[in-house]
């Protein structure tokens, strides 16, 4: 049993130090070459792509997709294996046919997992749209370049903003679904 805590211990103590490290790492060398990329491109390709912001968030969430890849996703898949594997051996010494039916309720739960990972990649998805678009919509009315003028009647600003409201019950469907999807698994 000492042996298997000291092996727990090993596999936590690298997910912690090493990947969340290496991941701050990656993602700072990422970014910066990120800038220099941008620094190097013409005016005309901020023309035509994304006046809105739309470069900075979409790099900005895939920054963060690969930190979190890299500094949480390795780490735990390293330690899970490492907890499951000694496990196992520990129930196949002590007691092998409690340690069979386990193993043969793996498939379940691994599918279920699956389809609740394929159910919250759509979310996820669906979450960012949401809020690029709503980063729009905020950059629009924030900037000084709006073409909304500072003296609009109070009618058509109430309007512009019950638009808005719409897209606004869309983070809240999204939110919900995913509390629910979580409390299912």
């Amino acid at each position: 049993m000492v042996f298997i805590a000291v092996g727990v211990f090993v596999a936590g103590w690298i997910e912690v130090s090493c990947w969340i490290l290496t991941g701050e790492r990656q993602t700072a060398v990422i970014r910066s070459r990120y800038v220099q990329v941008l620094l190097n491109q013409d005016m005309s390709f901020f023309d035509t792509y994304g006046n809105n912001g739309d470069i900075v968030s979409q790099v900005l969430s895939d920054v963060l997709l690969i930190q979190s890849a890299l500094s949480e996703k390795v780490g735990n898949y390293i330690h899970n294996m490492a907890t499951f594997f000694s496990g196992l051996i520990i129930g196949f010494i002590n007691c092998w046919e409690i340690a069979l039916i386990t193993l043969a309720t793996g498939p379940f739960i691994v599918a279920a997992g699956g389809i609740s990972n394929i159910f919250l990649h759509r979310l996820a998805e669906n979450i960012q749209d949401a809020y690029a678009e709503a980063a729009s919509i905020a950059e629009q009315v924030f900037s000084p370049s709006s073409p909304l003028p500072p003296s609009l009647p109070l009618p058509l600003t109430s309007s512009l903003c019950s638009s808005s409201g719409c897209k606004l019950l869309n983070f809240k469907f999204y939110g919900l679904l995913l509390a629910l999807t979580l409390l299912a698994f």
